[in-house]
């Protein structure tokens, strides 16, 4: 089985938001359906896991629309694993075929499957 946890900020509430998060309400002016979001929300992810499927089960052919929407693409980033021991460290170069995000390290390119990615700084050796 498969566990997937999305998170949506749809609309803003009037007390209690997160501080810095954008909500799509803020964007659009007004409020949204939730059930709405997330039946378009859902339509999208059954797409693409029909794409995937189609595609052999390969990420091959998401990794170009993948890299153009990267946020992190060219940053510093250090990825730390669930106890907080630093995995890797580098320059974001995109991502590879099996998903794996690529950084460019002092000892070349990593290919990195799991881990909390961060702009901060590694940990002094």
């Amino acid at each position: 089985g498969l566990v997937i946890g999305v998170g949506i900020n749809v609309n803003r509430p009037a007390e209690g938001a997160f501080a810095g998060a954008a909500y799509l309400s803020d964007e659009l002016g007004h409020a949204l359906c939730l059930e709405a979001i997330a039946a378009a929300a859902l339509d999208a992810l059954l797409d693409r896991y029909e794409a995937w499927c189609a595609a052999g089960r390969s990420f091959a052919p998401f990794v170009p629309e993948y890299r153009e929407h990267m946020a992190l693409l060219g940053e510093q980033v250090c990825v730390r694993d669930a106890a907080g021991t630093e995995v890797a460290q580098g320059i974001v170069q995109g991502i590879d075929d099996d998903a794996r995000l690529l950084l460019a390290g002092p000892r070349g390119t990593a290919a990195v499957s799991a881990g909390e990615v961060t702009l901060r700084p590694p940990a002094p050796k």
